[in-house]
């Protein structure tokens, strides 16, 4: 379910990156925002640590499953794992803002500004 999410999620982000930079350069290939590949990064590195957290916390927690440990101890012995997993969901979510934020201004922009038919039928 998480995968499907994080992929779906990616699909759209480069969609509505795409649509929202034909419309307001004519190309979708400009150069991005500083804050924007910061924003990929953080993202990026956040995923993968993200990942890893969950695998390794996966297979401490199935050993100690297997070797009969107690709920607590088992629980006790990932908390760790589970601290840094929240972290790298907060890096998740700071990503993400950082990839929005100039989307959403060039989009408002585009919004903001009339077409060029408007234009005419103001001035007249």
């Amino acid at each position: 379910m998480g995968s499907t999410i994080g992929i779906n999620t990616m699909i759209l982000l480069a969609s509505c990156s795409y649509i929202v930079y034909e419309a307001a350069h004519g190309s979708a290939y400009v150069k991005p925002a500083k804050s924007e590949l910061w924003g990929w990064v953080t993202l990026n590195a956040s995923l993968l640590v993200f990942c890893v957290l969950l695998v390794v916390a996966g297979i401490t927690k199935g050993s100690l499953v297997a070797r009969a440990v107690p709920f607590d101890r088992t629980m006790a012995a990932i908390a760790p794992f589970m601290t840094l997993f929240a972290y790298s969901g907060i890096g998740i979510f700071a990503g993400l803002c950082l990839i929005l934020a100039p989307l959403t201004r060039t989009l408002l922009q585009i919004l903001a500004t009339p077409e060029p038919e408007e234009l005419s039928t103001l001035s007249s």
